[in-house]
């Protein structure tokens, strides 16, 4: 059977994720086929990227149940999905040089929109002094302040 009769062979909710899916940009390795075979890899998909020993103790409990093919252990090792959650950010090369006098660098950041209990919506800006650590917060019903 062909790729394209295979396709059509789908039912129509399932042809619709699948243009979800070619729209979106992802990778058809990324997400289960519900209607192949329940395999490592299937299983590795369908618990948000478990791990070997996860999948192994989930059979083990007979919550799940696959046969184990040769290069399964292989694809998920090599799941890209899974490298990239992985990755570790290398050290900053640069030595971070503490602030020595109050106000010399001053950090800010704000989040929002949050919902009041008289149902306004409300901005919380906090702005840090690095060196004497005092935190300040600025509620606004705007993202802008003066």
């Amino acid at each position: 059977m062909d790729l394209t009769s295979k396709i059509q062979s789908y039912p129509k909710h399932w042809l619709k994720a699948l243009q979800f899916i070619i729209l979106a940009n992802i990778q058809i390795t990324d997400v289960p086929n519900p209607f192949g075979p329940r395999t490592l890899m299937y299983y590795h998909l369908v618990c948000c990227h478990a791990s070997l020993p996860v999948l192994r103790r989930l059979k083990k409990l007979k919550l799940i149940s696959y046969q184990e093919g040769p290069d399964d252990q292989e694809l998920i090792k090599g799941c890209q999905v899974c490298i990239e959650a992985n990755l570790v950010a290398a050290p900053h090369k640069k030595k971070h040089v503490r602030a020595t006098r109050i106000h010399e660098r001053v950090h800010s950041d704000t989040l929002g929109p949050i919902m009041s209990e008289n149902e306004r919506l409300l901005y919380i800006t906090t702005i840090t002094d690095e060196f004497t650590q005092l935190l300040e917060l600025i509620i606004t019903e705007n993202k802008k302040f003066n």
